[in-house]
Order: structure tokens, then C-alpha cells, then sequence
């Protein structure tokens, strides 16, 4: 949950504003992905979690921006 809730202002600073269904929605996926980068570090370590994040971002923000421009 605290994964989700650390990227609330990202949301709101993209939309305006935060309903309760764009917040629902931040912190299910986020904390889906969250326990993802838990479990990583848990059984894998700091770095691998850390570039499991990285990956995901360059390829949230960067890599499917591109496909849909």
C-alpha cells in the first residue's frame, strides 16, 4: 500500500486532481507491482528489486508513450 500511496502526487500532478476511482486504481496496481518488487527483493536483493522498478519505468514512461503517440 505504501508503494501505491508514494505515487499518488505523480497521478495527481498528470490529471489535476484525484478522484476515489483513479486513486482505487493507483494503489491496486501499485500495490500489485509493489508486492512484485517485494517478493524480488526478498528472494533476489536490493539491486535486483531496484532494477526491476527501473525496467518498468523505462518502459512504462518511455517505450509505450511511443506506441500510442
Amino acid at each position: 500500500m505504501l508503494f501505491g500511496i508514494a505515487h499518488l502526487p505523480q497521478f495527481a500532478f498528470m490529471m489535476s486532481g484525484l478522484s476515489f476511482i483513479v486513486i482505487g486504481a493507483v494503489l491496486l496496481q501499485n500495490g500489485i507491482v509493489g508486492l512484485i518488487f517485494g517478493w524480488l527483493y526478498w528472494h533476489r536483493g536490493l539491486l535486483t528489486a531496484m532494477l526491476a522498478h527501473i525496467t518498468a519505468d523505462i518502459a512504462i514512461h518511455l517505450i509505450v508513450p511511443t506506441f500510442f503517440a
